[in-house]
């Protein structure tokens, strides 16, 4: 399969920004294709075919931004209006039979904490579909965009690649696993580098190993 911002791939007028190639020729997937381009495609671990983009609608599905190809039709992945932005990378979800996703989109299923990031998970035979947060909380939100996903298999980890400085609470794991963060007395709303903890107000003088610092909202 390949997506993107092409029209008729192989000469075929319905296999418009997303193709399948039989090793000979490319053809249409379905009746008809993406209304706009395609950013990604991801094939689950059930063999489905997911696709992300920019499109308003598949095959007449009706599907938005994210849409799911189970072999012989387009379906809807959660609803018309789970996502109100682009979706930009795609990959199977390593705990899951559905996917994991990241884009430019907020709110993902109507949720106010999944930005930007979300695990799309599945269940029963009817594919009913939920939004989740990819670190099981709201406190794993990137604070950006997020344009690449890849899980490495030998180690168990996933990472991510975009616009974002903070991924949720970095600060909170680095003073759990490494025992030391970065204070920064700049009062910058965002962070320059995953971890940092930026303040608001002059730097505490005769600072020294032992001393307790108290932060105050």
């Amino acid at each position: 399969y390949i997506g993107g911002a092409f029209a008729n791939a192989g000469g075929d007028a319905a296999a418009d920004r997303i193709a399948k190639w039989n090793g000979t020729a490319f053809s249409a997937v379905g009746t008809a294709g993406a209304n706009s381009w395609v950013q990604s495609l991801a094939i689950s671990r059930v063999g489905h075919l997911y696709v992300g983009g920019d499109f308003t609608d598949v095959g007449g599905s009706g599907a938005k931004k994210l849409a799911r190809w189970d072999g012989s039709s387009w379906n809807v992945v959660g609803s018309a209006t789970a996502l109100n932005a682009i979706v930009y990378s795609i990959i199977p979800d390593p705990w899951g039979d559905g996917v994991i996703i990241g884009g430019a989109f907020t709110n993902a299923g109507g949720a106010g904490t999944l930005d930007y990031l979300a695990r799309v998970t599945v269940s029963g035979s009817t594919y009913a579909y939920t939004f989740a947060n990819v670190g099981g909380s709201a406190a794993s939100v990137p604070n950006g965009y997020v344009h690449a996903i890849y899980y490495d298999e030998t180690l168990g980890r996933l990472y991510i690649m975009g616009d974002f400085t903070a991924v949720g609470s970095v600060a909170e794991q680095n003073l759990r696993e490494l025992g030391h963060i970065t204070l920064r007395f700049d009062g910058l709303s965002e962070a320059e580098f995953p971890g940092t903890v930026h303040v608001a107000g002059p730097v505490p003088d005769g600072i020294a190993p032992g001393c307790i610092l108290k932060f105050v909202a």
